[in-house]
């Protein structure tokens, strides 16, 4: 069959790439296989049909970046495969991987350190008033697209993504999001709430419904703020940047906080939402390298007991720059940058040794006072949505517009956290109080007032003193922040 002339003119531009020294192919390629080292050390990459980029070790950054070498010289420059361009793909790959540290390029997350380096390339997450989707990312701010991805269809049926170099995707809603006929700009939350009514009445959205349901107080009356702080802990769970907090929701059960999260969330994030309690998180040894490639830890079975420690979801919480440890790999400096949401039934069950402003300050609570019954007796006390549905939540998963209406409660709550997106994430409700504490605050208060002479002043008055005294210094000295001096 004779060639065609686009045939013949693919040839002869695949004969001037294959004369190409290896060399010349190592800067080109650095700009394109979408893998970079980190200037504090570690790695960022992601693989050619993915969205989303991850942190990552050397051995898994060099696994990725061999297939996407692979999927850009095969689908972009050698489109005509013969032995002598796969021996010449194969050179080249050999040769960008044999060193990734000089080989890659180096980016970093810092502006500042632009300053001691002009070779470093600046790179950023997604702002905060953005969501990425399957079909690009939504910039909620202004109400229009931020980016959409460039593809390129490959011929093993896989796509080839890329996009901007100016921004990183850590996580997406893997499916095509089409926007709301309104913007968040200048609404008011008053005016939110009625838009969002108006909408269920037209088109049932089980979200909407159960974020309302959740909203009313213990004397059943609808709260504005408490669907403020609601909208602020979805707001929470869908920030882009890090943010010194995590989330208690307490509550009995059949209050929707399961079916919020697992119903329009958790099913379509990408990467897939882990799941480690409070526990593991501060016992596990390897707790960074769980959480190091995940964007959301949501654990809604707390245990009812008391949580006597805080060190790690403090240290997790505190900074996203963490040593990395997995199981027999080399400990390697790394960012985990982890929404933390849990839930327990039990008020009076779970409760917190620490008290420290530095735990006071991450900790938010939530509680919840709604409880759905199959005989419906709780319409009755105020004006609830019946949100009735099925155990299984298809009702909440296959219809996507309920997961649309939970980003646009999210970035409500955002852009209320953040004064209008213009600051950093930070929550104005909390229901946090005493009753969570394991410790009696006004003992706790009257004991620190106490100066030790006139402890033991007391203790050396009468035997009997002595003995109750030393019982007492021995167990208030064992708890945290009863006793400083």
């Amino acid at each position: 069959m004779a060639k065609t002339v686009k045939d013949i003119a693919t040839t002869i531009d695949q004969q001037a790439l294959l004369g190409r020294p290896v060399t010349d192919w190592l800067p080109i390629l650095a700009d394109e296989c979408q893998v970079y080292q980190l200037d504090n050390g570690g790695y960022i990459g992601k693989s050619f049909s993915q969205i989303h980029y991850r942190f990552c070790d050397a051995k898994t950054a060099t696994e990725m970046l061999i297939d996407n070498l692979h999927s850009i010289l095969r689908n972009k420059y050698f489109t005509v495969l013969t032995d002598e361009v796969f021996d010449r793909i194969s050179q080249i790959v050999t040769r960008m991987t044999s060193n990734l540290r000089s080989t890659l390029k180096t980016i970093t997350f810092k502006r500042d350190n632009l300053e001691d380096n002009p070779d470093l390339q600046y790179a950023r997450f997604i702002p905060d008033g953005c969501i990425a989707f399957r079909n690009g990312v939504y910039d909620f701010r202004n109400a229009k697209w931020l980016f959409k991805y460039d593809k390129i269809q490959l011929s093993t049926g896989l796509t080839l993504i890329s996009y901007t170099k100016e921004y990183m995707v850590r996580w997406y809603f893997n499916y095509n999001f089409e926007p709301l006929d309104f913007s968040l700009a200048d609404i008011e939350l008053k005016d939110f709430v009625q838009v969002l009514r108006e909408l269920n009445d037209v088109q049932r959205n089980y979200c909407f419904e159960l974020v309302y349901n959740m909203s009313f107080t213990n004397e059943h009356k609808f709260s504005l703020d408490r669907f403020e702080h609601l909208c602020q802990i979805l707001g929470y769970t869908c920030l882009n940047s890090f943010a010194q907090n995590f989330v208690m929701l307490i509550g009995a059960g059949q209050n929707g906080k399961n079916s919020l999260f697992d119903g329009f969330f958790t099913s379509n994030c990408v990467p897939k939402p882990s799941s480690l309690s409070l526990d593991e998180i501060e016992t596990d040894t390897f707790i960074t390298g769980a959480l190091e490639g995940v964007a959301h830890n949501i654990f809604l079975e707390t245990c009812a007991k008391t949580y006597r420690e805080s060190k790690n979801i403090k240290s997790l919480t505190g900074s996203p720059d963490q040593t990395i440890e997995h199981k027999n790999i080399a400990k390697y400096s790394g960012v985990v940058n982890c929404k933390f949401v849990f839930a327990g039934n039990d008020k009076q069950e779970v409760k917190f040794s620490d008290t420290t402003n530095g735990f006071l300050r991450r900790i938010n609570m939530f509680e919840i006072f709604y409880t759905w019954d199959s005989k419906k007796e709780f319409l009755k006390y105020g004006n609830y949505y019946d949100a009735s549905f099925s155990q299984d939540l298809h009702e909440l998963k296959n219809d996507q517009l309920n997961t649309t209406i939970f980003v646009y409660l999210a970035m409500y709550g955002i852009k209320s956290a953040t004064n209008n997106f213009e600051n950093m994430f930070e929550f104005t409700h909390n229901e946090w109080n005493a009753e969570y504490a394991d410790i009696d605050h006004d003992l706790k208060k009257m004991i620190e007032k106490i100066k030790c002479e006139h402890l033991l002043s007391w203790c050396r008055s009468s035997k009997e003193n002595m003995n109750i005294g030393k019982t007492a210094i021995f167990a208030a000295s064992t708890r945290r922040n009863v006793i400083y001096s």
